[in-house]
């Protein structure tokens, strides 16, 4: 298929053509003098299953290793029984709360799906070495599941991880300020780096707050 097309003012081009129905299936190339591209063409297949990874509500840190639950199932509602499970395991280096892509680490193996088209990926988070003290990763989980047909379809999970294995939230307050003879109930949220609620026990204490000449906020005295 050739094409006559021409930029416009901003130098860019497009055009439309049809592949032939009797066309193989692979990799197509376009071509002009002095550049180049390709498209892949393949057969669409309606998926029969999809792979989903249960929720870890447990609390983790580094140095733990932890098993992240899988299931492949039918969107009849049905197992996908005896699939074999390839899954790979890498950790991202994290900075200022985006995922910067440095790959740390990386784990591979299989398995395969029970009964129930369950599985288990066993996950070691590493321990936090000397100066890793403020950083943050994400361990990113795929498994790829292919079934007795020959489908394979994947499932991603994704656990972040500081060097602290837990976060204190208050919710709905934004230090704004309260009287004194009124008081005001503070309701605490504790949850893993996934955001998953987490049953824990709570110890709090209560200070005055200070300025200093320039303004600087400063931790008073104990009062609670």
């Amino acid at each position: 298929v050739k094409l006559d097309v021409e930029t416009d003012a901003f130098g860019t081009f497009q055009g439309i053509f049809n592949l032939p129905a009797s066309g193989k299936l692979g990799v197509y190339r376009l071509e002009t003098e002095k550049a180049m591209a390709s498209i892949r063409v393949e057969e669409y297949k309606r998926p029969t299953f999809d792979v989903t990874f249960e929720a870890v509500e447990d609390a983790y840190h580094p140095g733990d290793t932890i098993r992240v639950k899988g299931v492949a199932r039918r969107f009849s509602g049905a197992s996908v029984q005896g699939a074999k499970v390839k899954y790979s395991v890498s950790r991202m280096m994290n900075r200022y709360w985006r995922m910067s892509g440095t790959e740390t680490h990386r784990v591979t193996g299989e398995c395969v799906t029970d009964a129930q088209g369950c599985f288990e990926v066993p996950v070691h988070l590493l321990p936090v070495e000397e100066g890793e003290q403020n950083r943050f990763y994400t361990y990113r989980i795929i498994a790829d599941v292919t079934n007795l047909s020959g489908e394979t379809q994947e499932g991603i999970l994704e656990l972040p991880l500081g060097s602290a294995s837990l976060r204190i939230e208050v919710p709905n307050w934004e230090g704004e300020t309260v009287v004194k003879e009124q008081g005001k109930n503070l309701n605490f949220a504790v949850v893993n780096w996934k955001n998953v609620p987490v049953k824990t026990e709570v110890s709090y204490r209560v200070f005055t707050v200070l300025k200093d000449t320039d303004g600087k906020m400063l931790q008073g005295k104990c009062v609670w």
